[in-house]
């Protein structure tokens, strides 16, 4: 700071006009003290402003704070429960412990993870707003960090700053880990998050391959497959269920196709889940109801190519009898009356004088006794030659 305001009563000195002659003492002595005046009043607002714009101590820490409770209120029970499922504090414990928690964790402490994360957003949701969070928190403790090395390690804001940043640092680690953990075992999370969705969406069909006799089967199906259309309200129920039975199927046996390790407990039930869902497809195509909507929908779009094949039709018949319309109207226009003196070729051997009389020009017509010639304005006329 010294240093930034001698600099700048330096340049105030410079900054004055010197033009004055050398042995004029008095001259460069009131230009040197009104330098210095302009560089003193610069130096001061400059300090004043870095005053008026900087944070307080106290703003610096209730911001801190706010970080720190919001991280907590978010996912300050969830890590607990992780560390409770995994028997670790991550807060405390070592680089080495952490690294165990993320790559060295059994498939039952996935499940407990798994059981506890998906109720509340999707995995990817949830690690998105996990890193959004995490970043705001790392960059609150490194401005509280930076902000400490400015003040007296003896003063009581100090201790404060420094009581904060252990804090914040704790809550750094345990997300950090957390999210190190999700990210690692990501295709075991989405597995699971799409087996929980399709065991929640066919748990009657599931429970009924699973327990009920099979002369009951295909009834429970059927319900099963009325319930999805008054549901959704479709004119097809049959062949939408079955188009999404197909669908959710498929993705199954996508994410199973992706699994980066062998969690061997997820992967077989996931595999018993999609043969679930095969089986209940073929159940319900082959309801003879299913074959029922295969005809009626085949039915509606052969009608509905039929009607549009009618408009189209009816639009081009409006086109050419509004061009009939259009061609009668030219034709009940009155004759038009033309004065003119000129010879018509006759036979294309002789030539007969047109009289000044007006001539009556028709057109369109072309009555015996007329021949027809075409006037300098491209119009076809007929013109009466006598016998």
């Amino acid at each position: 700071m010294k240093m930034l305001s001698s600099t700048i009563i330096l340049c105030g000195l410079l900054s004055q006009p010197l033009h004055a002659r050398y042995d004029d003492h008095s001259a460069i002595s009131d230009a040197l003290v009104v330098g210095a005046i302009t560089g003193v009043f610069a130096a001061g607002a400059y300090a004043a402003g870095k005053w008026l714009f900087s944070e307080s101590d106290k703003e610096i820490l209730d911001n801190a704070r706010k970080e720190l409770q919001e991280s907590n209120l978010q996912y300050g029970l969830f890590i607990d429960q992780v560390e409770r499922c995994c028997s670790i504090d991550l807060a405390r414990a070592s680089y080495a412990a952490r690294q165990d928690f993320v790559y060295k964790t059994t498939e039952g402490h996935l499940q407990t993870v798994a059981h506890n994360l998906l109720p509340q957003s999707s995995v990817r949701t949830f690690v998105s707003a996990l890193n959004q969070k995490l970043d705001r928190l790392s960059k609150s403790h490194a401005k509280l960090m930076k902000h400490m090395r400015k003040l007296d390690s003896d003063t009581g804001v100090y201790y404060q700053m420094q009581r904060m940043s252990e804090e914040l640092f704790a809550m750094i680690n345990r997300m950090q880990s957390l999210e190190q953990y999700i990210n690692h075992h990501m295709s075991y999370f989405k597995l699971a998050e799409i087996e929980q969705e399709l065991l929640n969406r066919y748990a009657s069909e599931v429970h009924t391959l699973q327990y009920a006799d099979n002369s009951a089967v295909a009834r429970e199906l059927r319900a099963a497959v009325m319930r999805y259309g008054s549901m959704i309200g479709a004119t097809y129920a049959y062949l939408d269920y079955v188009d999404l039975i197909g669908r959710d199927k498929q993705a199954l046996d996508d994410c199973l196709g992706r699994m980066a390790y062998n969690y061997s407990s997820r992967i077989t039930a996931c595999r018993q889940l999609s043969s679930y869902l095969g089986r209940i497809k073929q159940e319900v195509m082959a309801d003879p109801l299913y074959t029922q909507s295969l005809h009626d929908r085949e039915r509606d779009r052969l009608e509905k190519e039929r009607i549009a094949l009618q408009k189209q039709i009816q639009a081009q018949q409006a086109i050419i009898m509004g061009k009939n319309v259009a061609l009668i109207a030219e034709m009940a226009k009155p004759p038009v009356v033309v004065h003119h003196t000129e010879y018509v070729p006759v036979h294309h051997t002789e030539y007969v004088p047109v009289t000044t009389t007006p001539v009556v020009v028709v057109e369109h017509q072309r009555p015996e006794g007329y021949y027809v010639y075409e006037n300098n304005d491209n119009r076809l006329y007929t013109v009466d030659i006598g016998d």
